[in-house]
């Protein structure tokens, strides 16, 4: 039987980046103290499962990393380790974080939205008979019926499958590490990178310093780049 999931494969002495997304795009990790929740576990854990972590940024409902793999057998434990923990977490603070908080009830508009938007208006398709999931402009949120039956049902899923991706060399190093540093500037959240707090762009600058990580941009750039693996 065909599974629908991607085969994960992890060798040992690796890089891989790393994206986990919230099920159904839902922003469950909004809020401040769940972000630093998630932040704090995630350097927690690594050690316990031989990571080192390169680079990191937590998002409202996703979160990307770079990570130094020894054991490649361990990754799928740690993932499984640090979903159980913060949706068991996340599930402790739902009754405060879905009250009126639209922030949390939306959600963003996906690749896949913007893919089915694009393929509905190539297609002359009219509008008013599109799903509710994919009728939005791309700087909105939206609101889906789908989404809405999730946050009612008893045992809600937090996470959905995590995506992954070997670094093959220096330049595909590189332009990860600035996805995951521009990231929130580009999902809107700030004007600058620095302006971030759940992000290891602070710890690049402190390391490598502020020149070193500017001139990363200049020699790796990301325009038009998504990575695979997200």
């Amino acid at each position: 039987m065909k599974s629908h999931r991607p085969l994960h494969i992890h060798p040992n002495s690796s890089i891989i980046f790393l994206t986990g997304r919230c099920y159904a795009g839902i922003s469950w990790l909004y809020p401040k103290n769940t972000k630093q929740y998630f932040y704090n576990k995630l350097l927690e854990i690594l050690p316990k499962y031989h990571l080192e972590p390169e680079a990191w940024v937590v998002c409202n409902n996703h979160y990307h990393s770079l990570l130094k793999v020894t054991q490649g057998n361990l990754m799928p434990k740690f993932v499984k380790h640090l979903h159980g923990s913060t949706a068991h977490y996340i599930k402790q603070q739902m009754p405060s974080m879905v009250v009126g908080d639209d922030q949390i009830f939306s959600r963003e508009i996906t690749p896949w939205d913007i893919r089915q938007i694009r393929r509905i208006n190539s297609a002359n398709t009219v509008v008013e008979h599109t799903p509710t999931n994919v009728v939005a402009n791309f700087n909105s949120r939206l609101y889906d019926p789908k989404v809405i039956a999730l946050l009612k049902a008893q045992d809600r899923p937090i996470w959905y499958q995590y995506m992954d991706h070997i670094i093959r060399n220096e330049e595909d190093y590189f332009k990860h590490l600035n996805y995951i540093h521009q990231n929130p500037v580009k999902h809107g959240y700030v004007k600058k990178m620095t302006g971030y707090k759940w992000s290891s762009i602070h710890r690049w600058i402190k390391n490598r310093g502020k020149e070193f990580v500017v001139d990363c941009f200049r020699t790796y750039s990301i325009i038009d780049f998504q990575p695979i693996a997200d």
